[in-house]
């Protein structure tokens, strides 16, 4: 496939000298030459003397730029299974941490990217992840990164998570024991089994 580009106009310094004009990707009607819809067309203008005999030939590359491609490689969403991320996901941020209870042997990364188009790709300093799907160690904290990847090919972003398993026989109790404002009451009464409530200030 071809298309049109500007016509060449090429001026002698002499009048009797004559132009010939040639394109790499078809004929050339006069001096208007077809170009490759894409990659580079090579156009030539021989020039042929007054005397017939002496000529010069000028040459032009021209490569037709690559349609638009986006080099957005952020995230719309990122989480963790188990595990919350802490702090809590905000695109422009890279960097998080989580626990995970003892006994856990990997978790499931679930990385949504702003670009359909986009790959991530995910790492674990304990072993190979299976997709999104990553080994931690059993003690101490495994580092999970995911690169993702914009559709340009080139522009990349790495998000972190820095994953820490809790100690053998740490507490599950995430309950209050107390709750109450500096101005006001709450209704009804705090209770630690109460989740919701009202207060008037």
């Amino acid at each position: 496939q071809t298309c049109a580009l500007p016509i060449l106009t090429a001026t002698t310094n002499d009048a009797g000298a004559s132009a010939a004009y040639a394109s790499t990707a078809g004929a050339c009607s006069g001096s208007d030459c077809p170009i490759a819809a894409s990659g580079a067309t090579t156009i030539t203008i021989t020039i042929t003397a007054a005397d017939g005999a002496s000529t010069e030939t000028y040459t032009i590359v021209v490569t037709v730029a690559p349609p638009s491609v986006s080099s957005d490689a952020s995230l719309d969403e990122l989480a963790m299974h188990p595990g919350a991320l802490n702090p809590a996901f905000v695109s422009s941020t890279i960097r998080y941490a989580a626990t995970v209870p003892n006994g856990t042997s990997s978790v499931v990364v679930t990385a949504t990217t702003n670009d359909a188009g986009a790959s991530a790709a995910y790492a674990s300093t304990a072993g190979a992840c299976s997709v999104s799907d990553c080994p931690i160690a059993a003690s101490g904290t495994t580092t999970i990164t995911i690169t993702i990847t914009a559709p340009d090919l080139t522009t990349t972003e790495t998000y972190t998570i820095v994953v820490t398993v809790a100690p053998p026989g740490a507490s599950s109790d995430a309950s209050l024991s107390e709750l109450a404002l500096s101005v006001g009451a709450l209704t009804p009464v705090f209770v630690s089994t109460t989740k919701i409530g009202r207060a008037h200030v």
